[in-house]
């Protein structure tokens, strides 16, 4: 028994090294997308196909990248998912008491841009994206 044991944990650990080797597919969509690549597009929709319907290819990558993985992505609450990109006035918030930032990247949505009231619509977009990132993320890890 404890043989047994002992060579499915060592398959266990080569498994997982081999892995590693590998390239992740955020880690190709980060080098196309840095490099100018356009084929990052065809990419980002076979990771994230409920993500990029939602709010293009572009922003879904740029999503992706501040987040440094789909899977970071989708384990992030909606609130912090808003104001990704603006840590710098999040920060300047904490520190100077200024108002606090109601979006980051996902200004650059046409949803956000064209709302009268930019922090609802901005509140909106990101529960949305937590959950296309969640169903993205947990579609890819089961099969």
């Amino acid at each position: 028994m404890n043989e047994t044991l002992k060579r499915l944990r060592i398959l266990n650990l080569e498994e997982t090294k081999q892995k590693l080797k590998q390239p992740s597919d955020d880690n190709i969509l980060i080098q196309k997308y840095k490099t100018k690549d356009h084929s990052y597009k065809e990419l980002a929709r076979r990771l994230a196909p409920n993500l990029t319907t939602l709010i293009g290819e572009e922003l879904a990558t740029e999503l992706i990248i501040t987040a440094k993985s789909l899977q970071k992505l989708a384990f992030m609450t909606s609130s912090k998912i808003q104001v990704l990109g603006a840590e710098a006035a999040l920060f300047r918030h904490l520190k100077e008491k200024t108002k606090p930032p109601k979006h980051g990247i996902i200004f650059n949505h046409p949803s956000v841009q064209e709302a009268e009231n930019k922090g609802k619509a901005a509140r909106k977009l990101s529960a949305k994206i937590s959950i296309a990132a969640k169903k993205d993320y947990f579609r890819a890890s089961n099969g």
